[in-house]
C-alpha cells in the first residue's frame, strides 16, 4: 500500500462506518443524496488506499466510471429499474476489486500491526456491503424474493435509499449468522446466496484470525532466535 498517502485503514473503517449508520439516522429527502455522495467519496478513497500501483489505481477507475456514471448521471437514459441493475452488477465488480487488493494485501503481509488489523475488518465490511448489493439486484429482477416487506418503489427516491439500508442491515445480519428473521429469502437463489454469504462470514473470522495468530507467533519466534 502506499506509505506516503494520508489516508490508513483505519481511517477506512471510519468511514465506512460512517456511511453505514449516519444516513439511518435521518428520515428526510436529502438523505438519498447525502447517502450517494458518501458513498461516492468512500469508494475513492477505498480505492486510493488499496492501489499500490498506478497501473491498479486505472484500472480501478476504469471500473468505477460505470457506477459513477449509472448513479448519478443516466437517470434520463435508463429506466430506474434498469439503472438500479446495472449499477449493481458494476457496483458489485468494483467492490470485488477492491477485496481482492485487501486480501492481497493481508496475504502480503509479514507482521501484524494496526494497519493489519483494520485492513482485516475493512475486507468484511466490504464484503457485506457487496453481498447488499446483489440482493438488491435479486430484488430487481425478482421481487419479494426477499419477503413481502421488502418492496420497491421505482418511483420513489428516498425509498429506493431506505431499502438500500434495509439490505445493508439483512447482509450482515445474515453475514454474522444472528438471523433475527424479520427478513427472509423465498427463492432459491436468494437463500442460496444467503446461506453462501453467512458461511463465507465465519470462515473468514475464522482464516484471518488463524492467519493473524500465526504471523504473530512466527515473529516472535524469528525476535527469539536473534
Amino acid at each position: 500500500m502506499r506509505a506516503s498517502v494520508p489516508l490508513s485503514f483505519q481511517m477506512l473503517l471510519g468511514a465506512i462506518l460512517l456511511l453505514l449508520f449516519v444516513p439511518t439516522l435521518a428520515d428526510a429527502e436529502w438523505v438519498s443524496h447525502v447517502s450517494r455522495t458518501l458513498y461516492t467519496l468512500v469508494m475513492l478513497a477505498s480505492l486510493y488506499l488499496v492501489s499500490s500501483k498506478r497501473r491498479d489505481l486505472v484500472i480501478g477507475i476504469i471500473l468505477f466510471l460505470p457506477v459513477t456514471a449509472t448513479k448519478w448521471m443516466l437517470a434520463p437514459i435508463l429506466a430506474v429499474q434498469t439503472q438500479l441493475l446495472v449499477y449493481c452488477v458494476f457496483q458489485v465488480i468494483f467492490l470485488a476489486y477492491l477485496m481482492r487488493k485487501v486480501f492481497d494485501f493481508l496475504l502480503a503481509a509479514r507482521k501484524v500491526d494496526a494497519e493489519i488489523i483494520y485492513a482485516s475488518l475493512v475486507l468484511y465490511m466490504i464484503f457485506g456491503l457487496c453481498l447488499s448489493l446483489v440482493y438488491y439486484g435479486v430484488l430487481i429482477v425478482s421481487p419479494g424474493s426477499l419477503g413481502e416487506s421488502l418492496v420497491l418503489n421505482f418511483d420513489d427516491q428516498a425509498s429506493l435509499t431506505v431499502l438500500m439500508h434495509d439490505l445493508i442491515y439483512f447482509s450482515y445480519v445474515t453475514q454474522t449468522t444472528l438471523g433475527y428473521g424479520d427478513i427472509s429469502p423465498t427463492t432459491g437463489f436468494a437463500k442460496s446466496v444467503a446461506s453462501t454469504q453467512a458461511v463465507v462470514g465465519q470462515l473468514y473470522v475464522a482464516v484471518i484470525i488463524a492467519r493473524l495468530v500465526g504471523i504473530q507467533i512466527a515473529t516472535s519466534l524469528n525476535d527469539q532466535s536473534r
